[in-house]
């Protein structure tokens, strides 16, 4: 996550630099109107711009391996860890094929991301590029937000606590079109998927515009704080004194775990407390013992 905030910094300083800055975002009955004076501010635009997309890629795909090592440690021990493996190296494919389309594909030779005024006007607008990267970050989550929902699903908790469960690793879903959005009755999850749906909407439907940048900012934003969220909890226990979600049982610390025969409930809240560790003294009996598969 350290990375990741890297490269969110990095996307906000060029996203408040090209604010003042033009680029070859020129629609082509515009070209004409381009001063020489202006051609060197515009380069330069276009060069951040070109930062701002990886920066923007990095913190995105970023935040989605940072949730799977997450669930990667929630689901050790149970049948379907699986499909987290699954899933990264759909990421980490995604994110390759992505980049080598960017790079090699879409425009060529690669400086004419800055020429002024382009050839080619999918090197301004990069408008086959937002489309892979739309299908490649709508698909990724939604493969990530059906990790943890099963598991949870499972817990026999009160609804109250399941539904608090629930909507916190519900909310790895941050870039998803606004059609999913009964996936989520919280209202993070929807901003989050708000932002990502208008941002895309925006480049799509004015590829020439500016717009992009502010949408941008908030996509990001919403993707690092849906990224984290699980884990304030834990932190919050640590630094506040607070009490375990689950309360407090009897039963002492067991000094061996049958994999076989974990509480899913149980290992998603132990499994994930980076802070703290295995506390079973602090997990009530959530509505059936270790070993009760019934």
């Amino acid at each position: 996550m350290f990375i990741v905030f890297f490269f969110y910094t990095t996307l906000t300083v060029n996203l408040n630099i090209i604010a003042a800055l033009e680029s070859n975002l020129v629609p082509p009955s515009q070209k004409h109107l381009l001063s020489p004076a202006s051609i060197p501010n515009r380069i330069r635009g276009s060069k951040t711009a070109v930062a701002i997309e990886q920066s923007m890629i990095m913190t995105t795909w970023g935040c989605k391996l940072s949730l799977l090592l997450l669930y990667d440690k929630l689901t050790f021990g149970l049948s379907n860890r699986y499909i987290v493996k699954v899933v990264t190296l759909y990421v980490i494919i995604s994110f390759t094929t992505m980049e080598i389309l960017y790079f090699g594909v879409w425009c060529r030779p690669f400086n004419q991301y800055w020429a002024v005024p382009v050839e080619n006007d999918q090197c301004a607008t990069k408008f086959n590029h937002m489309i892979i990267n739309a299908i490649f970050n709508m698909s990724s989550d939604l493969m990530i937000l059906c990790i943890p929902l099963p598991l949870l699903l499972a817990c026999q908790l009160p609804k109250g606590k399941k539904l608090i469960l629930t909507s916190v690793f519900g909310l790895g879903i941050f870039v998803v079109s606004l059609y999913f959005t009964f996936l989520s009755l919280h209202w993070l999850n929807v901003l989050s998927i708000l932002a990502a749906a208008l941002n895309k909407y925006f480049s799509f439907c004015d590829p020439f515009s500016h717009v992009w940048e502010i949408w941008y900012m908030r996509e990001a934003s919403m993707a690092v704080y849906v990224a984290n969220m699980p884990m304030l909890w834990s932190l919050s226990r640590q630094l506040f004194g607070l009490q375990s979600f689950f309360g407090r049982a009897s039963r002492p610390k067991e000094a061996f775990v049958d994999k076989a025969t974990i509480n899913p409930c149980k290992s998603l809240y132990e499994n994930a407390n980076p802070f703290m560790g295995f506390e079973a003294n602090h997990i009530d009996d959530l509505g059936m013992e270790d070993g009760d598969t019934s």
